[in-house]
């Protein structure tokens, strides 16, 4: 390995057409996958594992170029999204005409005026739950 020019690899972020322009300023794109070329010959570097000392190496399979990984992470495979279950639940919820309405009583409050609606999971393994909102104190409960 190269001490010298250790880090010296060109990098070329991925463009994620997934992120809007809004949301790159909170993006941090050095966690963000993206391609390493070799300070050498200029062909990518690929990971790989240096046994001995525990620790990931980019290597060039066109010479004998190597560096250390800032991130010891290659990729990521999330199988199960973690969406959470009242996702995109807003203050003025009870202002919706189109969610239905209940006279349960809020555990909270008290009051018995609620909105409510189904879970935004969809996945098999999720049952059917149903959340209500009280429009008087804005607490989501379960039923």
């Amino acid at each position: 390995m190269k001490s010298s020019s250790c880090f010296a690899a060109k990098r070329v972020s991925l463009n994620y057409p997934f992120v809007s322009q809004t949301q790159l300023s909170t993006v941090n794109l050095e966690t963000m996958a993206s391609f390493r070329f070799c300070a050498e010959c200029n062909n990518m570097l690929y990971p790989r594992e240096d046994k001995d000392n525990a620790r990931l190496l980019y290597s060039c399979r066109n010479c004998p170029y190597t560096e250390l990984a800032e991130n010891p992470k290659v990729y990521r495979h999330e199988l199960i999204t973690n969406i959470g279950e009242t996702a995109g639940v807003v203050q003025d919820i009870g202002n919706d005409p189109t969610l239905p309405r209940s006279d349960k009583q809020c555990p909270y409050c008290s009051n018995n005026e609620c909105v409510f609606f189904q879970s935004q999971q969809k996945r098999k393994d999720t049952s059917m739950v149903l959340f209500y909102v009280c429009l008087e104190c804005k607490r989501t409960f379960r039923a």
